[in-house]
């Protein structure tokens, strides 16, 4: 054997041993703590952290606990450095008894490690000023970026920035909104132009067209994208089709009507409609709701409409109402099951009704609704697997679900889908009873141990749950909830759901390890994860800040790295202690912000307690405060309030007269400046623009005037209840309570995120078509199963009644979808 192969047997040796060592019983390597064998399990140890890979709790305070580390003070800078990966779990007390020199040969290490904000900010402080003020040291920063002070970024040049943003790109997805406000106040650079107010790049619509190979090749969002275009029609009103496949990341702010006029401008073909498809398709950002819904209208209107899914892309398929796709031919309908294939992501964003609508309708077209659920069948579904109706779910070979039990983890599940997957484990084909359950078993059930009631779960034996197999499981289900797949089925399952998964995590953590107490270091190093937690129960956050007032003291006098890390706990603090918070800091204060729950007597003390802290009266407020004030704006406000804000935003050095305003700047401003009675004059196209961010701002009276824009209950409303209606006489009034009028709101409001829509015209080329194709076949029986959707009037995804009488407020307020308007008579204001 030579010498390189004998080193490459070691060096494969040692790390075999030292993923084994990770993966050990603290009981397993203490045995050794007293040996010269200890300080090389330490080593692998380190070894393992450095290389990324996963160390249960237990495993890293096998190697926190040690004498050394209880004065960070009198640690050496090796020593420090060797603790990097640690850090983050020694939390924020340990990184404050830290110095500078300490700190500093660690840097570069530093800056790759994941860090809460307030321990990032921590770190940042403590570094020369260089490191975050010169072009060098914000290059150098890392992940630490999310740990840089708005304030800092205030006191730096545009030029200083610029030099630095490249770097800085590269963690964008941690820069939170103040910081990427103040940030893009300062310049526009690619990563961060949808955070660019619409109000600073209007003044500017001219002289960015200037530099047409720039701005077009821009990600910007759908309103600047709105603005932009408008511009190109000032410059080119008779805006041919070659020009318009010519203006890149500006196609997504066409209007309909010219969109209508280019489908129109030559003699219209297949061909030509394809080329605006890809362009639609290709755009870097998703395009509006009225975009997607207008390139349907239109083009449902010519014969080839059957000959252009292929370039539709899947954002835009996604868009089609179920009364259309349903219709689809085998052919069209396979072609639409790959699109999703391809790109999942559309379908995901969907409202799950329509989600299972959809899937429901592919399935019988392409004749899966009989027989077993095939291995086939499962496989090309894809992501759709998992929302068939529950008799076609339930026809799965167990042997098939076995095999694929890792594929399937990764899919959605509503809660009724958790109850048969719960069932399944336990049958004697799969796992049988959980009684008979084995270590490896609790292994490859994984994440779908939380979906067995809790009566099943007692029946686990505890010896199978150890705190490092409790960890693994919570692990699988944030690592999937951080995926792409994952974090959109989150963000799409019902507020109950989520409670209910939180709820039943809680209580395995509680059942299996006991968990009822802990120690100060431990809590107050927890703390900042705690406060993040947004379905904490009310009990449970006044027992959390107790002991906070334990461990640091009065409100008052909290330290300053504390406030922030309250988080929600912060919501059932007394009026009293309310006001006596210390937030000077933005850091603090966007925290605060961004809390959705304050009740109307809290906001405004939180918002004097701002002021108080800034020094500041409400008129020196700049953007970036702004931002981050964020909730704390949802005041109870008068109809006259609200008619001031909409005199503030009319002014010239704002948007200008309300007549000259346009789809984009309705975009950009929302629904909260405008009283519940005006809301209530909104078009359906001017509701349906309201984002779900500017949804959770309105009051409960503006949310409700803008459900009855949305979904009327004078007609049929939007329906997200599923198949069983409401049972009542006819006519009965039904009154929603305030978490199920959001809900049809965010099914029928979400803009660009979500996916039902008004109708469309009928697609005029569906005549033409076999009539076998047209008609739905007769539902296939598998077991007892018949077509879910039976009885649903399909070919109204919403109905929208307009009040007799009503006076639209498009009329004098905002024009939506006007074609192109002539220059204003005079420039903007700045």
């Amino acid at each position: 054997m030579s010498l390189r192969q004998e080193r490459s047997q070691r060096n494969g040796c040692e790390s075999g041993l030292g993923n084994l060592s990770c993966l050990a019983e603290p009981s397993a390597l203490l045995r050794y703590r007293d040996s010269e064998v200890f300080p090389v399990i330490q080593g692998l140890l380190i070894t393992c952290a450095h290389s990324g890979l996963y160390l249960p709790s237990h495993m890293i305070g096998f190697f926190l606990n040690q004498t050394d580390l209880r004065s960070p003070a009198s640690l050496p800078p090796a020593r420090v450095s060797e603790l990097v990966p640690f850090l983050p779990w020694l939390g924020v007390d340990f990184l404050q008894q830290l110095s500078q020199s300490q700190l500093l040969p660690a840097f570069p290490t530093l800056a790759t490690v994941s860090f809460t904000p307030t321990q990032a900010s921590v770190i940042l402080d403590k570094m020369p000023s260089s490191y975050t003020s010169a072009p060098g040291g914000l290059q150098a920063l890392g992940t630490l970026v999310v740990g840089l002070k708005v304030e800092t970024v205030w006191t730096l040049s545009a030029n200083t920035l610029l030099s630095s943003l490249p770097a800085m790109a590269q963690n964008k997805v941690q820069l939170r909104p103040p910081q990427a406000n103040a940030i893009s106040t300062k310049l526009w650079v690619s990563p961060l132009l949808p955070s660019t107010p619409l109000l600073s790049v209007l003044p500017h619509t001219a002289l960015l067209l200037a530099n047409s190979t720039f701005t077009t090749a821009q990600p910007w969002n759908t309103q600047q994208a709105q603005a932009l275009f408008r511009e190109v029609m000032n410059f080119l009103p008779n805006l041919s089709q070659e020009q318009f496949l010519n203006i890149g990341s500006l196609a997504q702010g066409v209007s309909c009507p010219v969109l209508r006029g280019l489908l129109l401008a030559t003699t219209p073909s297949a061909a030509s409609a394809k080329r605006i498809l890809l362009l639609l398709r290709d755009q870097p950002t998703l395009l509006h709701t009225s975009l997607k819904n207008c390139v349907i209208e239109e083009l449902s209107n010519f014969e080839f409409f059957s000959e252009l899914l292929g370039e539709m892309g899947a954002e835009i398929a996604m868009a089609l109402p179920v009364s259309t796709v349903k219709k689809f031919p085998p052919l069209m309908m396979d072609r639409l099951r790959m699109k999703i294939l391809q790109d999942p992501v559309p379908f995901l964003r969907l409202p799950r009704l329509k989600q299972e609508r959809l899937v429901d309708k592919m399935v019988q077209r392409l004749g899966m609704y009989t027989g077993e659920y095939t291995e086939q069948e499962l496989h090309s579904l894809g992501v759709m697997a998992t929302f068939v109706v529950g008799d076609v779910f339930v026809h799965m070979r167990r042997s098939v679900f076995l095999d694929n039990l890792e594929l399937l983890q990764g899919f959605c599940y509503s809660a009724t889908k958790r109850e048969q997957v719960a069932a399944m484990l336990q049958e004697p084909a799969v796992f049988g009873p959980v009684q008979s359950w084995t270590k490896g078993t609790i292994g490859q059930v994984g994440r779908f141990l939380f979906f067995l009631s809790r009566d099943t779960l007692r029946q686990i034996s505890p010896s199978l749950l150890s705190l490092g197999n409790v960890e693994r499981l919570f692990l699988d289900q944030s690592k999937w909830e951080a995926g792409e797949v994952g974090l959109l089925c989150v963000r799409n399952s019902p507020e109950d759901e989520r409670l209910a998964m939180f709820t039943k995590q809680q209580f395995v953590l509680q059942y299996f390890l006991g968990l009822t107490s802990m120690p100060s270091r431990d809590f107050s190093n927890c703390l900042e994860l705690m406060g993040r937690d947004r379905f904490m129960l009310q009990y449970q956050r006044s027992l959390l800040l107790k002991k906070v007032q334990q461990v640091h003291g009065p409100v008052s006098s909290l330290p300053l790295t504390v406030t922030p890390q309250l988080g929600g706990l912060a919501v059932d603090l007394s009026l009293e202690e309310l006001a006596s918070l210390s937030l000077a800091e933005l850091s603090s204060i966007s925290v605060m912000g961004a809390i959705s729950t304050w009740t109307s007597r809290q906001l405004p003390v939180l918002f004097s307690t701002v002021l108080r802290s800034a020094k500041m009266s409400p008129e020196l407020l700049d953007s970036s405060t702004l931002v981050a004030v964020g909730h704390m704006l949802k005041l109870a406000c008068t109809e006259e309030q609200f008619a001031a804000m909409v005199v503030l935003l009319s002014d010239s050095p704002a948007f200008g007269a309300t007549s000259s305003w346009g789809q984009d700047v309705f975009i950009e401003i929302g629904a909260v400046v405008f009283s519940p009675s005006q809301i209530g004059m909104f078009t359906y196209e001017q509701a349906v623009a309201v984002t779900p961010g500017q949804l959770a701002a309105l009051s409960d009276p503006q949310t409700r005037a803008l459900a009855l824009v949305l979904a009327p209950w004078e007609d049929r409303p939007l329906d997200t209840r599923g198949p069983h209606h409401h049972q009542g006489p006819p006519g009965a009034p039904r009154s929603l309570p305030g978490h199920q009028r959001r809900s049809v709101i965010s099914e029928a409001a979400a803009g660009r995120e979500e996916g039902v829509h008004p109708p469309v015209k009928a697609t005029n080329n569906m005549a033409d078509w076999d009539a076998d194709n047209f008609e739905e076949d007769e539902p296939v029986q598998k077991a007892a199963v018949l077509d879910k959707w039976e009885g649903e009037d399909e070919d109204d995804d919403v109905k929208v009644l307009m009040v007799p009488g009503r006076r639209s407020f498009t009329t004098r307020l905002v024009p939506c979808c006007e074609g192109p308007r002539p220059p204003p008579a005079g420039p903007r204001g700045p």
